[in-house]
């Protein structure tokens, strides 16, 4: 029997001098979502379970966030699916052991020849039953088929492009989440100290204005009017307690922490954050490095590559193929004789029912949706980075304003308390010029820090958030 496999194992080493080469593979697109960010320093570990920086945050987020896992598995399944297109440009090759009764004059004639055991008086009418074991062995290595294969692979490629792309845009967005949810953070830290701060004073001086109200030496209307903005007070510090919880609940979820995992937020921020110089600057970058758009062009590539594919299914195709078997009359696997054979099989398909046409007809929808999907996230992203823009100049015009009137709110304070004190004045307008003054300054610290998030909201919508040095 080995030397009936001799013409099978010579067969499949010279197709390769006919077989065409495929393609050469596309390279991974070059353009990524997010470019790779130079070595820096690692992260300061998590002490006692503590998370204190925004850096340790960003690098829990990007550890646990179970939306980059997700993404993550897509990416698998698209090297996988790249891996299942190269396979087709392999042989194929299988084992068979068949047994078989049969009482049909043509089935004992063939299997009796392959097994060598036809009989000299054997009656061709009527040779009989038969009982036969036969065990083969087969390849078979397609040649041609039009490039549907090579075009697969460009598809698959494509198709981890795309994958990769959209990994790197979630960890874009989910990295722009924890920056802008440990400024609020911070926002409702500040907020809550000077909240804290305003309560207390209004306590002490409404305790001293019920004293005066005793001795006959204040009005009843004052009192009154200090309740009333101590609960105001009271009321501002509620709210700005509930957006705390708010933001620590939704940092945890991003963290993917439980509700015991203590969060304290310091005063870290990267050391420089750097912006467009203009607008078209910004929509550039936003070209270069956002993954919505490249994951948006390797799935139109990849869509543009199917209808290919598709039209290329009316061509022949080429295989070789190649067999070893032996057989024998009885149920036994003594075998005494092997056959072999080698054959080149061009074949096409000349009606289908329709397939095709269906096929070519689908790929060309997806196409089209693929295009419109791609000019719907130019649009998108074109959109996201104005509103970006124009945020950041909104928010550096409010920062200005904001400084300006805590300046001339403490001036203006400074002034009714040098009036209450010489009688020039009343306590109502004192109270009121300090209530300008805690709310210019609370709205001096919600500035500050809406310039930072939108600075950090500029970077994101440009799809370079990660490029900061943490």
């Amino acid at each position: 029997m080995k030397s009936q496999l001799l013409p099978l194992a010579l067969a499949l080493p010279l197709t390769g001098c006919t077989t065409f080469a495929p393609e050469q593979p596309v390279p991974r697109a070059e353009l990524r979502a997010v470019p790779a960010v130079p070595a820096a320093a690692k992260p300061e570990p998590v002490r006692d379970g503590t998370v204190r920086t925004l850096q340790q945050a960003v690098a829990l987020c990007l550890a646990r966030n179970p939306n980059l896992f997700e993404a993550e598995a897509r990416v698998h399944g698209a090297e996988a699916a790249l891996a299942q297109a190269r396979a087709a440009l392999y042989p194929m090759v299988g084992a068979q052991l068949a047994v078989l009764w049969a009482d049909a004059p043509s089935t004992y004639l063939f299997k009796s020849i392959d097994a060598g055991r036809l009989g000299p008086n054997t009656n061709f009418n009527d040779p009989g039953s038969l009982r036969n074991t036969e065990a083969s062995l087969g390849a078979s290595w397609n040649l041609w088929r039009g490039g549907i294969d090579s075009a697969g692979i460009r598809a698959a490629q494509l198709g981890i492009d795309a994958g990769t792309a959209a990994q790197d845009a979630a960890r874009n967005a989910l990295v722009a989440a924890v920056s802008s949810t440990w400024l609020e953070l911070r926002a409702t830290r500040e907020l809550a100290a000077s909240d804290d701060a305003r309560v207390r004073t209004l306590e002490e001086q409404l305790s001293s204005a019920r004293k005066r109200l005793e001795n006959g030496a204040a009005l009843r209307i004052d009192v009154l009017s200090l309740e009333v903005r101590l609960a105001q007070a009271q009321e501002r510090r509620t709210r700005t307690e509930l957006g705390r919880k708010l933001a620590l609940a939704g940092l945890r979820q991003l963290l993917a922490l439980d509700d015991a995992a203590p969060i304290e937020p310091d005063e870290s921020l990267p050391g420089s954050i750097t912006l467009p110089a203009t607008r078209e600057v910004a929509q550039g970058d936003a070209k270069q490095h956002r993954g919505e758009l490249v994951a948006a062009l390797s799935e139109l590539d990849a869509a543009k590559t199917r209808v290919e594919m598709a039209q290329r299914a009316w061509t022949p195709r080429l295989d070789l193929m190649a067999r070893v078997w032996g057989g024998e009359t009885d149920v036994s696997l003594d075998l005494q004789r092997t056959n072999s054979q080698v054959a080149l099989v061009l074949s096409v398909d000349a009606l289908d029912g329709g397939m095709r046409s269906a096929g070519l007809a689908g790929a060309r929808a997806q196409f089209v949706a693929a295009d419109a999907r791609m000019r719907s996230t130019e649009l998108a992203v074109a959109n996201d980075v104005d509103r970006a823009w124009y945020a950041l100049e909104e928010a550096t015009a409010m920062l200005d304003v904001a400084e300006r009137a805590e300046r001339a709110a403490a001036e203006g304070l400074g002034l009714a308390a040098t009036s209450l004190e010489g009688g020039a004045t009343t306590v109502s307008r004192y109270l009121d010029a300090e209530s300008d003054q805690a709310q210019a300054r609370a709205q001096l610290v919600l500035a500050r820090i809406h310039v930072q998030r939108a600075g950090f909201e500029l970077r994101r919508a440009t799809g370079t958030l990660q490029e900061v040095t943490w």
